[in-house]
């Protein structure tokens, strides 16, 4: 179950990695959003001065002089113009929460699935079943040899030619098996 379930716990990390990202952006969004909804526009003043002069001969007789203003205010941030983000929680976890049921559901079968496909593939190939068990069966065999000799390595030895015996602490065994106590 651990093996099946793996996958799915760093998927749903992952997934938890891109909500808390998503929420950060909506957070982000909705701070600076209020932040320039709060300055106030910038004012642009612009002025034109015209001066209109009818000449008679090279000589300036009439001097008339114009003002214009074209002035403007330019606001940093429209209101009207950015979409307002919404997120709805209830929208969002309903489906992961589904998901994620049928994800631990999945984890629970998961053994029996395996060995449903193990009784299925020697229904369909036996002769590979039969092979198999003969390997395995062989591969225990091994182990048990190996575990029986480890065992009787010092039973013919007697017990005052050994050095361990008599200083322990110099000459101790180093254990193969860390189980073994």
């Amino acid at each position: 179950m651990i093996k099946f379930s793996l996958p799915i716990f760093t998927h749903c990390l992952t997934w938890l990695v891109f909500i808390s990202l998503d929420a950060l952006i909506y957070w982000l969004i909705v701070v600076l959003s209020k932040r320039l909804g709060e300055l106030e526009p910038l004012r642009v003043p612009v002025g034109i001065q015209i001066q209109e002069a009818t000449l008679f001969l090279g000589l300036a007789v009439d001097e008339n002089a114009k003002g214009a203003n074209f002035s403007y205010t330019v606001s940093l941030f429209e209101k009207k113009c950015l979409p307002e983000p919404e997120l709805w929680l209830y929208q969002s976890l309903v489906p992961l929460s589904v998901v994620l049921v049928l994800l631990v559901v999945l984890i629970l079968l998961s053994s029996q699935m395996v060995q449903l496909r193990v009784v299925l593939s020697e229904q369909f190939f036996s002769d590979v079943a039969e092979k198999r068990a003969a390997y395995l069966h062989a591969k225990i065999l091994r182990k048990r040899c190996k575990a029986k000799a480890v065992e009787h390595e010092g039973a013919l030895k007697t017990l005052a030619m050994q050095p361990s015996f008599w200083c322990p602490l110099l000459f101790h065994k180093h254990r193969t098996n860390p189980d073994a106590v």
